[in-house]
């Protein structure tokens, strides 16, 4: 079901194709200037305080240590 196929392009499997690079442009040189995902590194100082401070609100125990 993709709309800019004609009905026999898709009953024949032939259309258009796109090869996409999700690379980085850094990442063609062997470099990557990512960040682990993490509570730490994906949010705000005020709103991990705010999560943190109201955790047991939430309905859960303690937090644990911080995991980087």
């Amino acid at each position: 079901m993709v709309p800019y196929l004609t009905a026999d392009e898709v009953r024949t499997g032939r259309g258009g194709k796109t090869v996409v690079s999700c690379l980085m442009p850094e990442q063609f040189h062997g470099e990557t200037r990512g960040i682990t995902a993490s509570f730490h590194n994906s949010y705000p100082e005020d709103v991990r305080r705010r999560v943190v401070e109201n955790w047991a609100r939430y309905g859960f125990g303690a937090p644990g240590p911080r995991t980087r």
